[in-house]
């Protein structure tokens, strides 16, 4: 996704997470505009982990 996105002029990427547990964390941290996800993913798949970190940080 880095390769996709980045590439891009107005976007930013900020963080990157190996799996789906290491993205709440993260989203706590830098609190981004969106999230771009994959949905396999180790540990907690992209819907588990979306729905993870909408109850930690709402907005």
């Amino acid at each position: 996704m880095r390769l996709q996105h980045g590439a891009q002029p107005d976007i930013e990427v900020v963080g990157e997470a190996a799996d789906g547990a290491a993205v709440i964390p993260l989203v706590r941290q830098l609190r981004p505009d969106v999230v771009a996800m994959d949905v396999r993913m180790p540990l907690l798949d992209g819907i588990e982990a979306t729905r993870a970190v909408l109850r930690t940080v709402p907005e």
